[in-house]
């Protein structure tokens, strides 16, 4: 009796994450990755509905995985990838097909947050890709970081690259090839929709911190930007929009902080000059 409730939950478990392949004569997953490690608060959302993980959880096509702050998860994909999530992330597999460990298609949006990756298997071109709201990162085997941001009227996508290849293609279709330690970020006004990018390699700091198998990308901080980013003009002007001030030009609060100052300092000069005139006399 026992071993025929065995085979019954064993065949049900099948039905759900399995499915026979008359071709290959193997078993196929249904399901596309399973929870390795976590901490913190991590959940599963399916249907508006979010459900705290476990160790084995598994995820399925149109699944999402949130984390909360200061959390982290491990994600071991089906291919035998890895997809670490660090706090404040969400992901969501809108499209999963498999047949074997190099013959798969998976398609992961990120929504926001900090994703590393580790794609151990070479996939076809078009079969491996993660997107943002600003792009599309189209894989093979590689070792590779995202995050993405939305900060007030901003969107903030960043990729880099540890090693292997990829090639990004943003919303006007231009393409994008990033070499190993190398990282690309494109920042969009979500008002203007203005939007602009900029390629560098990793700092020697960024390097050693990121040999770290659970470290992430630094997030991208507008307020670090200096004058001479090909950034700064969009940032100032989506600032000063946002400010209600004309592009280009300072913010009201900061014009009177501005006037007062130089306002003070000319009355203190005045009165200096004052003292020396009554000293001669």
């Amino acid at each position: 009796m026992n071993t025929f409730f065995f085979l019954l939950i064993s065949s049900f478990v099948l039905a759900n994450d399995f499915t026979f392949n008359k071709d290959s004569g193997q078993a196929v997953p249904n399901y596309c990755g399973e929870i390795k490690i976590f901490r913190g608060g991590v959940f599963k959302e399916n249907n508006g509905q979010l459900t705290p993980v476990k160790e084995g959880t598994r995820f399925y096509k149109n699944d999402k995985i949130v984390t909360e702050a200061k959390s982290f998860a491990k994600i071991l994909m089906i291919d035998d990838s890895t997809i670490q999530l660090g706090a404040n992330s969400e992901i969501k597999i809108t499209e999963f097909q498999y047949n074997t460990k190099t013959d798969r298609k998976m398609i992961i949006s990120m929504i926001k947050g900090q994703l590393r990756s580790l794609i151990k298997n070479k996939a076809k071109e078009g079969d491996l890709e993660i997107k943002t709201k600003l792009a599309v990162m189209g894989i093979r085997g590689t070792e590779l970081l995202i995050n993405h941001q939305e900060l007030k009227n901003l969107s903030v996508s960043e990729f880099g690259l540890l090693e292997g290849q990829v090639e990004i293609s943003n919303l006007k279709n231009e393409k994008f090839k990033l070499n190993p330690q190398g990282k690309l970020t494109i920042i969009q006004d979500t008002h203007s929709k203005n939007e602009d990018s900029d390629s560098q390699s990793f700092l020697e700091d960024e390097k050693k911190a990121l040999l770290k198998e659970e470290e992430f990308m630094t997030l991208f901080l507008p307020e670090k930007v200096l004058k001479d980013s090909p950034f700064y003009p969009l940032i100032h002007a989506s600032t000063a929009s946002h400010s209600n001030a004309p592009a280009g030009q300072m913010p009201e609060a900061q014009e009177v902080k501005k006037t007062s100052s130089n306002w003070q300092d000319n009355l203190k000069k005045l009165n200096e000059k004052l003292k020396e005139n009554q000293k001669k006399r």
